[in-house]
């Protein structure tokens, strides 16, 4: 698969998604009914609300001979007051700079770097690594049913309190009729998202789909002071293999 961006195809290729969630970033005014959608919302920038915190995603499947397959991965989040994103998982850091139009991926384990230039701030990897999400952990390309066959029935569950933020949560019921897709009986996956009023991100959700398994996403220790500014520095560390990527339209 070609590259677009290192952390979309990270992402891509682990079938997971969790260090994209954070890009789930919604414009100002966006409603409750909105962002059930969020799935296909691309990154916008969000300026002037720095967090840090902690993301965990879980997977759960069950085979056809009752065996569990569990995984769960983590990621730790920031973003300063200029909009600036950095994201740690086990393998790899990525900076992402709509200041300087750049983005900067390390692998620490390799000492290998992939510094990009971007034009504007929509990034792609959202929607690519939310596709791996939604999809219970599979891997990304694996495709659910989708055209006339689905109905979907959409909920504004208001406002609350979750995980010390107050969010506004929405859910959305995809059914799929009786022999649609040769299915002997209704299908339903329902999803059920949480977000912060205040910073604009994804802090908690939920899929569930009899076909794929259940997916959760768990944003939590959120800290709304800014993070130190060296984190998002784009310097490569001395002795690293270093790729750099063309500059790339992403709007």
């Amino acid at each position: 698969m070609k590259r677009l961006t290192i952390a979309a195809l990270v992402t891509a290729a682990a079938g997971m998604g969790q260090q994209a969630i954070e890009n789930w970033a919604l414009p100002t005014g966006m409603n409750a009914n909105q962002t059930l959608s969020v799935i296909e919302t691309l990154n916008q920038p969000v300026p002037n609300r720095p967090f840090s915190g902690a993301a965990v995603v879980h997977t759960t499947h069950t085979l056809e001979d009752g065996t569990h397959v569990n995984s769960t991965s983590s990621t730790v989040l920031y973003r300063d007051k200029d909009g600036r994103r950095r994201t740690e998982t086990e393998h790899y850091i990525n900076i992402s700079d709509p200041v300087a139009h750049a983005s900067l991926t390390l692998w620490p384990d390799e000492h290998r770097a992939t510094k990009q230039d971007i034009d504007g701030y929509v990034l792609p990897e959202a929607k690519l690594a939310t596709e791996a999400f939604s999809n219970g952990g599979q891997k990304a390309g694996k495709k659910r049913a989708s055209g006339p066959t689905q109905n979907v029935v959409r909920e504004n569950l208001g406002t609350q309190t979750v995980n010390g933020v107050l969010c506004y949560g929405g859910r959305s019921t995809v059914i799929i009729p009786v022999g649609a897709i040769g299915n002997d009986r209704e299908i339903k996956a329902v999803k059920e998202t949480w977000t912060s009023v205040d910073l604009h991100i994804l802090v908690k959700s939920t899929d569930s789909d009899p076909r794929f398994g259940t997916s959760t996403y768990d944003l939590t220790n959120i800290t709304q002071a800014a993070p130190d500014a060296t984190l998002f520095r784009l310097d490569v560390p001395s002795g690293y293999d270093v790729k750099t990527v063309q500059r790339m339209q992403l709007h």
